[in-house]
């Protein structure tokens, strides 16, 4: 895989890089982060150790990607993509750092991370599931071009297409 270097979004720069083993502790930290699970379909605190063998299980499956969002040399987030090639289509998650919330760092990581899919595996469609009540992610990915696709009374199922 690889990265992007080098893009310009807003005001600041941001690259991103594949997620490796070194990752694994971060983002375990950043997935069990109160807000996080609040907004999270699975809102319980995942034990370190049933993280890490999830994120094994996803760094060695050719239908995963996870990518970390550098602002410099600090992660600032995660994009994960779980990829359906027979579809050419994606589902795209985030998760931003705790600390850096609120600064536009989310739109960015989804642009960033969009392209990159698009671009790398010549994907047609992104998906994004998102919590109703959600509304920095709905407002992030709708200032990215995602548009609705349908709705209940738990989901919004957002849409970008290449």
């Amino acid at each position: 895989m690889r990265p992007l270097h080098g893009i310009k979004f807003e005001k600041a720069m941001f690259e991103i890089r594949p997620a490796n083993w070194k990752d694994c502790k971060l983002i375990w930290e950043w997935r069990n982060d109160e807000v996080t699970r609040k907004y999270s379909f699975n809102t319980k605190f995942i034990p370190f150790e049933e993280h890490q063998s999830w994120f094994k299980r996803v760094l060695q499956d050719k239908n995963k990607i996870i990518l970390i969002v550098l602002k410099g040399t600090i992660p600032v987030g995660v994009v994960r993509f779980d990829i359906e090639q027979e579809n050419q289509v994606a589902e795209i998650n985030i998760n931003i750092a705790p600390r850096k919330r609120g600064k536009g760092i989310g739109s960015s990581s989804i642009k960033i991370g969009c392209q990159y899919v698009f671009h790398q595996l010549k994907l047609t469609k992104i998906i994004a599931k998102i919590k109703k009540e959600n509304i920095s992610s709905i407002k992030a990915f709708s200032k990215v071009g995602f548009s609705m696709l349908k709705a209940n009374n738990c989901t919004i199922i957002m849409k970008l297409i290449k």
